[in-house]
């Protein structure tokens, strides 16, 4: 990205070279970093920070270069190689070229951030191979909307790469009781190693939203552990512990519970299952929790 600025002081034109190396400096740095984010690259900011340097440097030079037009874009081109290469030093040949194309494509947002600023704020821009803008726009608001915009792109890349995480341990349940079949899905935990004691089996636990589905009892019942055999045939309270402390959680038998994904399924016969009244939604965009034991039919 080669941004230069020229503000007009009194109608006497200065080209403050602080404001370009600086300004440069700043947006090369959120587009090698932001490419790294999205090719989910580990290398060091200071990687980002190298490759953002002989961008910036180089952006000082390319106003005082007399080449023509064909050799300006290959100059052009090659610079942005050397950043990508500096930056995220990709291995092979698909990897550069996938490197390369990502930064092009995030230089091509960056750049129409730039000249959408200037338009909106009536700046005169003259287009060429470097972006010349003449107006008094506050020094660094380009840079401070490009790095607001930096960083909602970051929190969405974060959102996104969580969700495809989550989504690899995401399957979908039907449990059965008592003649009713409720669908939710379940979340992989592999934390999860809560059995029941008198059974030994493992928990699937359940958030409320799915339990009222199946049980019509007083939530004030069920808040203050009163449930017995005459509400829910085999129900019983089991100890158990986590980060935030120690409790007891209803546990009851379903009929049956079915889980699968898109290659398989699994039926459970007579599955234990326990009521939470935590958020899972929240924490897991699921309904329920099932451990490494149920579902190692599908990790194996």
């Amino acid at each position: 990205m080669i941004l230069k600025r020229i503000i007009k002081y009194n109608y006497i034109v200065e080209i403050t070279i602080e404001y370009v190396l600086i300004d440069n400096l700043v947006i090369n740095f959120l587009i090698l970093f932001l490419s790294a984010v999205i090719l989910k690259a580990r290398v060091s900011k200071w990687r980002c920070f190298s490759g953002a340097i002989i961008g910036a440097v180089c952006s000082l030079l390319t106003p005082l270069i007399s080449l023509p037009n064909y050799l300006f874009i290959i100059y052009k081109m090659l610079l942005g190689y050397i950043m990508v290469r500096i930056a995220l030093k990709p291995v092979g040949f698909a990897k550069n070229v996938i490197s390369y194309f990502v930064f092009l494509l995030m230089t091509a947002v960056m750049g129409g951030v730039c000249f959408g600023i200037v338009y909106l704020l009536s700046g005169e821009i003259n287009q060429g191979f470097v972006l010349v803008y003449n107006t008094e726009i506050p020094v660094g608001i380009v840079v401070l909307v490009i790095s607001l915009i930096s960083y909602g792109v970051y929190k969405i890349v974060g959102v996104l790469n969580r969700k495809k995480l989550f989504n690899t341990f995401i399957f979908k349940a039907e449990l059965k009781n008592l003649n009713k079949t409720t669908e939710f899905e379940v979340y992989l935990d592999s934390g999860n190693t809560l059995k029941d004691p008198l059974s030994n089996k493992p928990i699937i636990i359940i958030e409320y939203s799915v339990f009222k589905k199946i049980f019509d009892l007083p939530l004030d019942k069920l808040l203050t552990k009163k449930i017995d055999e005459k509400d829910i045939e085999g129900s019983h309270y089991i100890d158990y512990g986590t980060v935030g402390g120690n409790g007891k959680m209803l546990v009851f038998e379903a009929d049956q519970l079915l889980i699968k994904d898109d290659k398989k399924q699994i039926i459970i016969p007579n599955p234990s299952v326990g009521l939470t009244f935590s958020k899972l939604t929240k924490c897991f965009d699921c309904e329920a929790l099932i451990g490494p034991e149920i579902a190692k039919e599908f990790i194996d």
